[in-house]
């Protein structure tokens, strides 16, 4: 027997037409890179994932972002927060910023997409998001990491939250 409450997959109305390239969900919301590089987000935004800004702070249909100074090439999501790369190579974050995830030297919310400014210059090739953390690759290979720390998550061989990216040691610059 079928649940009353669960519905058929439906078409995501509300993006122009646009081709998605990549789809990437938190908690509450949900968010889209277009083939064009645009980013859209829709659902829940309490702690500002959406990134902009709604005012019952959520969203039934996408919304495009207009707070990235470049085109999107991936996003990843936490428990509340975002990330996105950036076809320049600057990773941006909002949302949730209480144990550091966003890299941003606050531990409060951003409801508006801001550069990790410990990340410029680093040509980011990838990132993801765990549950309150962040992390980032490079090029070369080298590994930042930041955000909660809780059982060694950040891989610095202790515990502590990190506000800003912090590169992991054990991965130098080695493929």
């Amino acid at each position: 027997r079928i649940s009353t409450f669960a519905t058929p997959p439906q078409k995501v109305g509300g993006l122009g037409g646009r081709m998605v390239k990549h789809v990437a969900l938190s908690e509450t919301a949900a968010l889209c890179v277009t083939a064009d590089g645009c980013v859209f987000s829709w659902g829940t935004g309490l702690f500002g994932e959406l990134g902009m800004d709604h005012p019952q702070q959520e969203a039934a249909v996408p919304g495009l972002l207009t707070a990235l100074p470049a085109a999107a090439v991936t996003l990843a999501c936490g428990r509340h927060h975002v990330a996105a790369l950036l076809d320049n190579g600057d990773v941006w974050t909002w949302g949730a910023g209480a144990n550091g995830q966003l890299g941003h030297e606050i531990q409060w919310e951003a409801r508006h997409p801001q550069r990790v400014e410990g990340l410029v210059g680093q040509k980011v090739v990838q990132i993801s998001c765990g549950g309150t953390f962040s992390a980032a690759r490079t090029h070369e290979g080298r590994v930042f990491t930041w955000g909660n720390g809780v059982d060694g998550a950040l891989g610095h061989g202790d515990r502590i939250r990190r506000m800003v990216p912090r590169q992991v040691v054990e991965f130098g610059g080695r493929r």
